[in-house]
């Protein structure tokens, strides 16, 4: 997921890095926060989930937004991370709703935004469309869940009915077809 944010790439270095950070403090800030991520997903953790996201540390506001993606809890409070102040959180905040969106809901080309640099309105309305897309994907699904109870969301396929899922590899959660 890290090179997915685009940590240690020059492609979007300009989104990822506004003056505020060097590639290697980038580099540590995603080794660190993914290893949090990693246990904040877990469904054991969700109080700690709820402290990571209000937390003063920038470290753990990292975390908590990718263990939301690895989770797929966007209806937690995912979308509050994006007017967060720090561009790292923002970044992280928005990675996980489009990996949500592409993994969950197999919407290959959804991305509302915002760039870490962006203002605080740019923020706010990347956030009022993040919230809308999920709240039209989810009635979306229960719609065809309920006309077709065979049909399931891909993670749940993924998972199995009832399956407790612990941590497992966002690269590989099952994608719309190409």
């Amino acid at each position: 997921m890290p090179a997915q944010l685009g940590f240690g790439t020059s492609a979007s270095a300009s989104d990822v890095n506004p003056r505020r950070y060097s590639a290697e403090e980038m580099r540590a800030v995603a080794r660190h926060s993914m290893a949090m991520a990693k246990v904040l997903a877990r469904p054991d953790h969700e109080e700690m989930l709820e402290l990571a996201k209000k937390s003063t540390d920038m470290h753990h506001r990292v975390a908590a937004a990718w263990a939301m993606g690895i989770a797929c809890k966007h209806d937690c409070g995912l979308t509050a991370l994006l007017s967060d102040p720090d561009p790292l959180v923002v970044l992280a905040a928005r990675e996980s709703c489009v990996h949500l969106a592409r993994g969950k809901y197999a919407d290959k080309a959804v991305d509302f935004g915002p760039t870490p640099s962006a203002g605080s309105a740019d923020k706010k309305q990347a956030q009022e469309l993040w919230e809308t897309y999920f709240e039209k994907r989810v009635a979306l699904l229960a719609r065809q869940q309920k006309a077709q109870p065979g049909v399931k969301a891909p993670l749940v396929e993924r998972l199995g009915a009832g399956a407790k899922p612990d941590v497992y590899d966002i690269l590989n959660l099952p994608r719309g077809k190409d």
